[in-house]
C-alpha cells in the first residue's frame, strides 16, 4: 500500500523527498498495523522510520535515488502512444521514399534555462531522463531552443529572452556572443511579457536557424534545393497553427 501511494505521488508529477514519503509511512502504518509501532526488539530498540531506513528502502525496493526534476509535469493525451506511433511511421515512410539523409532530419524542442537555478531535489526512478515535477516553473528564466539532426549533428540554438527591445538581449561584447552568432545562433526577444516561444520567434528559428541550416547541408552533400527534409516537432497549438505552416 505504501509502494503504490509514493508511486501514485511521482506519477501525478508531486516532489518526493524524505519528508513525504515518511508522511506515507507514518500515517498508512498507524490506519493499517499500527502494532509495528509498539514491538520493541530484543536489543530494546522500536521502529522508527529514519533517513536511513528510508533511502534504503527508496534505493532498494523502488530503484529509486535522488533526481533533480528537469521539466514542469504534464498532463499526456490519453492516445499519446496512439499519435507516437503514427508519428514513427510517417517519418519512416518519408525517408524512405524520398532518400532523406540522416543530417537532414532534424528534431526541435524548447528548454528553460534559469538564471539562478535552485537546488531542489526529488527521489525518482533510477536513470529517468525526464523528472517532471509539479511547481518548478522559474519566471526568472530563458528559453533555449535546441534542435539537433538525426545524425547527431547540433543545429545552432535560438535563444529567447523576454522582452520587445534589444535592451533585453545579451550585449553584442557579451562572453561568447560574437562565437555563437557566427555559427548561426540566434538570440531574439520574445515580443512579450514572457520569455517563452511564441509565433514571432518559431517563424524566426524556421527563417534563420533551421532553413539555412538545411540548405547548406544540401549544399555540402551536393543535393539539389527541391531535396526533402523533416522538421519533427512537438502537438504544440503554435506548430499545428494555419499560420505557422
Amino acid at each position: 500500500m505504501i509502494t503504490e501511494r509514493v508511486r501514485g505521488l511521482r506519477d501525478a508529477g508531486a516532489p518526493v523527498t524524505l519528508v513525504t514519503v515518511r508522511a506515507l509511512f507514518v500515517a498508512t502504518i498507524i490506519d493499517q498495523a499500527p502494532e509495528i509501532f509498539d514491538k520493541e526488539y530484543k536489543d530494546g530498540s522500536f521502529f522508527t522510520v529514519s533517513d536511513s531506513y528510508l533511502r534504503k528502502w527508496l534505493g532498494d525496493t523502488l530503484k529509486w535515488s535522488l533526481r533533480r526534476p528537469t521539466n514542469a509535469a504534464q498532463k499526456l493525451p490519453d492516445n499519446w502512444e496512439e499519435l507516437c506511433e503514427k508519428s514513427f511511421f510517417r517519418i519512416a515512410h518519408s525517408i524512405k521514399e524520398h532518400d532523406i539523409p540522416a543530417c537532414l532530419v532534424v528534431n526541435s524542442d524548447q528548454t528553460q534555462v534559469v538564471y539562478a537555478p535552485g537546488t531542489g531535489l526529488t527521489w525518482a526512478e533510477r536513470g529517468a531522463k525526464q523528472v517532471s515535477v509539479v511547481g518548478v516553473e522559474e519566471k526568472r528564466a530563458l528559453t533555449v531552443v535546441v534542435s539537433v539532426a538525426a545524425d547527431g549533428s547540433l543545429v545552432p540554438w535560438q535563444v529567447i529572452y523576454k522582452g520587445a527591445t534589444a535592451r533585453s538581449r545579451p550585449d553584442a561584447w557579451a562572453r561568447g556572443y560574437k562565437e555563437l552568432t557566427e555559427i548561426g545562433c540566434q538570440f531574439v526577444s520574445s515580443e512579450s511579457d514572457t520569455y517563452w516561444a511564441n509565433q514571432v520567434t518559431m517563424r524566426g528559428l524556421a527563417d534563420h536557424v533551421i532553413g539555412p541550416y538545411f540548405e547548406a547541408k544540401k549544399k555540402f552533400l551536393g543535393l539539389p534545393p527541391s531535396q526533402k527534409s523533416i522538421w519533427d516537432m512537438d502537438c504544440w497549438r503554435v506548430h499545428r497553427s494555419k499560420e505557422f505552416n
